[in-house]
């Protein structure tokens, strides 16, 4: 006679709940949301990465007011691991609204505590010192240089989030998030400064970044095949990838010149519109002339003689010349003319790709039913009430079959082994399903009738 399955519900805590409501899933029905969920949990920032993101804005501005690059350095050292920005990608692989919208939101407010740090130490410095011109350009132009270390960065973060690896899952998550976040901080002098043709550009490059960063984690999660097959999963996938390609596009010179010509104009109407551009006008002046005349008469004489008899009378005749000498004295008014902006364009062209379909393999469990005339239990229970994960093979590494919570019962079947430092035993779950766990995770006992 086959056992009934334990309920296991009415002995879970309030901490395995709030744990559950974290995850991508609150009842994971399968290996691969097992392995959404814990891939999840790893992603969840605590208090100490928002008070992180903070206190890197401080140095941020500081670096970018005194121009001291080997601030710069340390302020990457302390951007926090972003796990909420890899966890938008996740979410959108396993079609899961509820978990894009938690990331998204602390994703926000990181990028945020960043930013007012930066305009702290920008508003304190903003009158004696002036960044260096080189730094407001490198992070408000897109830079192939930089393109490549984003996506070098994303992708080894999702390679090592698999593996555990926190050394290399911090490194490169601090190089990937430096070339996103720095520019918010230019972003933030130009528009104090006044340099307002520069903010859109910083914004921009950032945003790029942010989606070529986001398209290629996309792209990773799918690798380690943390995708979910369903249709949701499918089309935020893709909502996500179309303009991470068009990014890529953009920062590497591959855009269409129609389509660069469209968009360009369209980024000008609108820093038009919100008053982002400053023209500085040329002048032509005119003048208004008040002609005075100033006359200087000159007298020629000319003499000539009558004669009457004997004596002869003088007489003279006396011609007069005026010579006029203007004097322009005049007001200069200056008209501004507006400049009309030219723009010049490059015709490149863009290669096709054709997408490649990969295989994924799913991987189904056997149900094996083994009949044991004296079967013995083993109750799962862990200290801190996290549970359990039964592997295929008694290695750490191996593939999960499921994941218990304390106090559900697993069969134990008798074989044991010694590998990775952990002694393991076979056993059954409920489903039929045969595994391995460590011995350490059980307390044997053999239920009577009434268990």
């Amino acid at each position: 006679m086959e056992r009934e399955p334990m309920n296991t519900n009415e002995y879970e805590s309030e901490a395995r709940k709030r744990y559950k409501k974290r995850g991508l899933y609150e009842e994971p029905q399968n290996q691969r949301q097992i392995f959404q969920n814990e891939l999840s949990h790893k992603l969840i920032p605590s208090m100490g990465d928002y008070l992180l993101a903070l206190i890197a804005g401080l140095c941020a501005g500081t670096a970018l007011m005194l121009g001291a690059d080997a601030l710069w350095i340390f302020t990457a050292a302390l951007i926090p691991f972003c796990g909420p920005f890899l966890g938008i990608s996740l979410s959108c692989t396993a079609g899961s609204i509820r978990f894009l919208g938690k990331s998204l939101g602390k994703y926000l407010l990181i990028l945020l505590l960043f930013l007012i740090g930066s305009l702290i130490m920008i508003l304190i410095l903003h009158g004696s010192h002036t960044p260096k011109e080189a730094v407001t350009e490198f992070f408000s132009r897109q830079n192939i240089y930089a393109v490549f270390v984003v996506a070098v960065g994303v992708v080894v973060c999702v390679l090592q989030l698999n593996r555990n690896n926190s050394t290399a899952l911090g490194a490169f998550s601090s190089a990937l998030m430096v070339f996103i976040m720095a520019p918010l901080t230019v972003a933030g002098w130009a528009f104090i400064s006044g340099n307002r043709d520069l903010v859109f550009p910083a914004l921009e490059t950032g945003l790029l970044y942010s989606l070529i960063a986001l398209m290629l984690a996309c792209a990773a999660f799918y690798l380690i095949r943390a995708g979910s097959p369903v249709v949701s999963g499918i089309l935020m996938s893709l909502v996500l990838m179309i303009p991470g390609i068009f990014a890529s596009a953009a920062c590497l010179g591959f855009l269409p010149a129609s389509v660069e010509e469209n968009f360009n104009q369209k980024k000008a109407a609108m820093m038009q519109s919100i008053n982002l551009v400053t023209f500085t006008p040329t002048s032509t002046p005119t003048a208004t002339a008040t002609n005075t005349a100033t006359l200087t008469p000159t007298n020629t004489a000319t003499p000539t003689q009558t004669a009457t008899g004997t004596s002869v009378t003088p007489s003279a005749t006396m011609t007069s010349t005026a010579t006029l000498t203007p004097t322009v004295t005049g007001t200069a008014t200056r008209t501004p003319v507006t400049p009309t902006p030219t723009s010049t364009y490059t015709a490149t062209v863009t290669p096709s790709i054709t997408p490649t379909r990969t295989l994924i393999p799913t991987m189904t469990p056997t149900k094996t039913k083994m009949m044991t005339p004296t079967p013995v239990y083993g109750i799962v229970s862990v200290k801190g009430d996290t549970g359990v994960l039964v592997r295929t093979t008694p290695s750490l590494v191996s593939d999960v079959i499921k994941g218990l919570y304390n106090n559900a019962i697993l069969e134990i079947t008798g074989q044991t082994v010694y590998a990775d430092g952990y002694t393991w035993i076979s056993v059954k779950t409920n489903e039929g399903y045969e595994g391995w766990v460590t011995v350490e995770v059980l307390r044997t006992a053999t239920p009577g009738p009434n268990n």
